[in-house]
């Protein structure tokens, strides 16, 4: 039981690691040095203070989920281990990891697309990104209004 309690936290670090990375991103946005050593350091996402800050927020969003769906995903795989012999739970703790590694590549991926789609190579957002953003942050200021006057009403 001992063994299959340290190979549930350690299993856990990695998804809490992503939801407190997605929440600070969601929260405080981009690190303020593109230069410095923490953030998603990419080629592409480095190449402007536009595309550091897509980049954070976009990859703060779909960390933050994905560390709230992980967690107890996590919890879940390994319950299944809890009668198994250490060698058992030790597979299958790599097999829970490696998945939560992929799932982490995946959402690397979709951003690093993302930036692709969205700058050229330069870092340059392109016309159709910025229509995009654009539009979303009318329908939020919209919503914050309905809400605003909503509760004037009351």
């Amino acid at each position: 039981m001992g063994f299959w309690a340290f190979t549930l936290v350690t299993n856990l670090i990695v998804p809490v690691l992503i939801l407190l990375f997605g929440i600070n991103y969601c929260k405080n946005g981009a690190p303020k040095n593109i230069e410095g050593h923490s953030g998603f350091r990419s080629r592409r996402a480095t190449k402007s203070w536009d595309a550091w800050v897509f980049t954070h927020k976009l990859a703060g969003k779909i960390w933050r989920i994905m560390g709230l769906v992980m967690i107890p995903v996590t919890v879940v795989l390994m319950l299944f281990t809890i009668k198994l012999s250490i060698e058992a739970v030790n597979i299958y703790g790599a097999l829970v990891f490696l998945l939560q590694g992929i799932a982490f590549a995946v959402s690397v991926i979709y951003v690093e697309n993302q930036i692709k789609k969205n700058f050229n190579d330069y870092g340059v957002r392109n016309l159709d990104s910025i229509e995009k953003e654009i539009e979303a942050d009318n329908k939020k200021a919209e919503k914050e209004l309905k809400k605003k006057q909503k509760s004037k009403k009351k």
